[in-house]
């Protein structure tokens, strides 16, 4: 057990301050208090002090590096603090589970002015059915993106009026609301055929989520490239408007 004054030099809003400004191992430009991953700071029945965690995603390689760097830092700032016997430990929380949603604006202006486009916010999918658009990946309006739990999701919902879409993906969002199997075509089909069963009065849940911005010249007129950046949670877009290609957090 540590002694009365090491409990006493225990600061847990500073260690907390501390372990949130430990940068990102694969994005040094933010910082986990950024991102959100540093979940709170409490200290335990044992004396140790133990620092809340949640990854960004299940299986990110990063996971062990931003554990073992926050420990180092808070072991640190208690050394400095006059309480250097005192234990730091870890605690990996999934429950609730990270998202996008919780990296902080200041988090989303450094990824902007860092060149990587920040995510758009969740589209989190809450039950029912879901309504998939096929098409070659990062063909705009035809094209997908894998949304939570690997469930393809479209990407032409633009961000109000200022969202632009190329003539040639409308032409393919167009098809795409027509093509065989779609509400329209299926509505058709049994008007033509009354004995054909009538549409589901609980329509496919529609996953849709803005466009993203391109960092550098801040046009809304962008496509994916790749699914897969330079790290796990982040994807590769280029923008249509000056033809510069970026990195994309993905939106979670």
């Amino acid at each position: 057990m540590m002694a009365v004054d090491e409990r006493a030099a225990v600061d847990l809003s500073a260690l907390e301050a501390a372990a949130s400004a430990v940068p990102d191992p694969e994005l040094p430009v933010v910082t986990l208090g950024d991102l959100g991953i540093v979940r709170g700071v409490s200290l335990a029945d044992d004396g140790a002090v133990e620092v809340r965690i949640t990854p960004t995603f299940v299986g990110c390689p990063a996971t062990e590096a931003i554990a073992a760097d926050v420990r180092t830092t808070v072991a640190a700032h208690l050394r400095e603090s006059g309480a250097a016997d005192v234990p730091v430990r870890t605690r990996t929380e999934m429950s609730p589970p990270w998202t996008t949603d919780w990296i902080s604006e200041a988090g989303r202006r450094k990824l902007a002015d860092h060149g990587i486009a920040p995510p758009t916010g969740s589209a989190r999918h809450t039950g029912g059915p879901v309504a998939v658009t096929l098409g070659r990946p990062g063909s705009g309006a035809g094209g997908f993106d894998l949304a939570p739990g690997g469930v393809q999701q479209p990407e032409h919902a633009g961000v109000g009026a200022s969202a632009s879409v190329g003539a040639a993906d409308a032409v393919s969002a167009s098809a795409a609301d027509r093509a065989p199997g779609s509400a329209d075509s299926a509505g058709a089909s049994a008007q033509n055929n009354p004995s054909s069963p009538s549409p589901s009065p609980h329509p496919p849940t529609q996953l849709k989520r803005a466009a993203q911005v391109c960092p550098r010249c801040g046009s809304a007129d962008t496509r994916e490239l790749s699914a897969f950046g330079s790290t796990p949670c982040q994807s590769l877009r280029a923008c249509r408007a000056c033809g510069e290609p970026f990195g994309a957090i993905k939106s979670l």
